[in-house]
């Protein structure tokens, strides 16, 4: 055959060849029979199957994907379980004993003699040791508000251990307890970071529910995903915990389950389960809540140091600008922010430059409009902390820094009023 004629043949066969190869490549890697498995960074497999109109995905490669997933589930409960224990919190308190019948109808008219008698009562809960010291955080609302009781820690294996209380947070919702006895073989947990959390990772929660009924140390395991991130909740009411920038979940936290552990797929600790929001029956509606795991990490600290939370001070006092202040200050209507009503000596905020009367507008690039947007901002400060403000006075606009202290420097300071007494404002009333 001629050469020059040749040539289109051997051309087309070499394409057709090189098509064929394609296809029976194509087919190989995205055919749902023979899928291609191979691990992704946190080790949970990730499948390949037919994507477009009409894919379906085939059994192997679902049996595929569940199993990644259950065993991801697994492997992460056991290395973190262990570190997850049961506490029991047993106290006393004096109760009255009736004597006769008919106290119980007119205790106002006591017939006979009434007694009284120490009646014991139990409260359980669940904690997490994140310290090879024996340290153990929970939350503060598992310990009650017995001053005199005694704490027991089970661990998953069955031990049992009395624990001290080391200190509490109550705005956070927080305590630290430590073992009074060394503990052989402690497990610790492994903590994570709740800074790069995203909505729909897996979230598992682990702790001991129930426990009033299930005489058994094992724990519960439930499984979810982290719902949303940063919720805030305002407290209905004064002497509440700050349920602020936390993590949201629909893995089931039951009674019982607060002070346990939120974990990741790698099994790390992520949060504290505290509460949740319930029904008119009191069951779970599937909004779960947790402490993020850095702000766990300072405040616990915060008390390994100093016995508790230092107050952070500030060194000027301030109300939100509402439509009220705004009227009685002559502002104009759509100004918002922190009014600075008195400023302390030797403060920080006079180190910052702030004076009475000027009003703060952003802190930390977030504007102020609500008394929960500036509670917000200095929930996550601390002692020593720097919260970059941005303030107007007058038709000035300057930015300047607060670096908030551990308290007055000068105690017999007494801060100057903004303006006199006798036109001072009234504290500005919370914006509904």
């Amino acid at each position: 055959m001629d050469r020059n004629r040749a040539l289109p043949y051997l051309v087309g066969g070499f394409l057709g060849a090189s098509l064929g190869l394609g296809v029976l490549l194509y087919t190989s890697i995205h055919s749902g029979g023979a899928a291609g498995v191979s691990p992704d960074v946190g080790g949970d497999p990730t499948v390949g199957v037919e994507t477009g109109p009409g894919a379906s995905y085939s059994e192997a490669a679902v049996d595929s994907i569940a199993m990644g997933q259950s065993s991801a589930i697994v492997r992460a409960t056991r290395r973190a379980s262990p570190a997850v224990v049961s506490i029991t919190v047993i106290y006393h308190e004096f109760v009255r004993v009736v004597s006769n019948p008919l106290e119980a109808f007119f205790p106002q008219h006591t017939v006979g003699r009434a007694g009284v008698r120490r009646q014991p009562y139990q409260i359980l809960g669940s904690g997490v040791i994140i310290d090879s010291k024996g340290y153990i955080v929970t939350n503060n609302h598992v310990l009650g508000e017995a001053k005199e009781s005694r704490i027991f820690i089970t661990l998953g294996d069955g031990r049992q251990y009395e624990a001290k209380l080391v200190g509490r947070a109550p705005h956070y919702d927080l305590a630290l307890l430590q073992f009074s006895e060394t503990v052989p073989e402690m497990p610790v947990a492994i903590l994570g970071d709740s800074d790069h959390l995203e909505p729909g990772e897996w979230a598992i929660a682990i702790g001991a529910p129930y426990r009033y009924l299930l005489d058994d140390p094992a724990l519960t395991v439930t499984v979810g995903v982290i719902s949303a991130l940063h919720r805030d909740l305002e407290p209905q009411k004064q002497d509440v915990p700050n349920y602020l920038d936390m993590i949201q979940t629909d893995a089931a936290i039951t009674r019982g389950n607060s002070g346990g552990a939120l974990v990741n797929r790698k099994g790390k600790v992520i949060g504290i389960n505290s509460f949740i929001i319930s029904g008119p029956g009191g069951g779970n509606l599937g909004a779960g809540f947790a402490v993020p795991i850095n702000r766990v990490r300072w405040v616990m600290d915060e008390i390994i140091r100093y016995g508790g939370l230092r107050p952070r001070f500030s060194g000027f006092d301030g109300a939100i600008l509402d439509k009220r202040l705004r009227y009685m200050l002559n502002l104009e209507s759509s100004m918002t922010g922190l009014y600075v009503g008195r400023v302390w000596p030797h403060s920080p905020a006079q180190r910052a430059g702030l004076k009475a009367g000027d009003v703060i507008r952003v802190i930390e690039g977030q504007s102020i409009r609500r008394k929960l947007d500036f509670t917000r901002m200095v929930f996550e400060a601390r002692v020593g902390s720097q919260l970059h403000l941005q303030v107007q006075r007058g038709d000035e606009i300057f930015g300047t820094v607060l670096t908030l202290s551990a308290g007055p420097e000068d105690e017999a300071a007494v801060p100057e009023p903004a303006v006199p007494e006798a036109a001072a404002p009234k504290p500005a009333v919370p914006e509904k």
